[in-house]
């Protein structure tokens, strides 16, 4: 009864702060949200991106050219893609998943340490070069 108590008071307390920055760590797996978003999980940062998957495999393509990543392996299927790169001394994955049309799923690992900031400053350089893509579109 305990026990069950324990959860239902955790469970509750993670359902009230959607919020913060939260995290849970289960059976040795770490899942966090931030603003009630699910944004990592075993140490990869992830975001849904509305582009389609080419415009979002092009814009991290640019973003570690302006990290200057070397080493760089790339293996892209249809739905689905994975780059691994050296960036600064640190190995870095970048996992690109079709979702729909129009979304794209990207997440990111930087070393063995997993840096979540590193992940997130890849994530603002490919938000920037999808941006520009925006804004160099001709309309319609």
């Amino acid at each position: 009864m305990r026990k069950q108590l324990c959860w239902i008071i955790s469970l509750s307390i993670f359902l009230v702060l959607p919020g913060c920055d939260t995290a849970l760590v289960t059976g040795g797996k770490t899942m966090g949200f931030r603003s009630g978003q699910f944004f990592y999980s075993d140490n990869a940062v992830s975001r849904l991106y509305k582009f389609p998957l080419d415009p979002v495999w092009e814009a991290c393509d640019k973003a570690l050219v302006d990290l200057k990543a070397s080493s760089i392996e790339k293996k892209r299927g249809i739905s689905a893609g994975k780059i691994k790169a050296i960036i600064q001394d640190e190995t870095a994955t970048i996992a690109i998943e079709y979702v729909s049309k129009d979304m794209t799923k990207l997440s990111i690992s930087i070393g063995t340490a997993k840096n979540n900031v590193a992940s997130e400053m890849i994530h603002e350089k490919i938000a920037q070069h999808l941006a520009d893509l925006l804004s160099n579109k001709p309309p319609l």
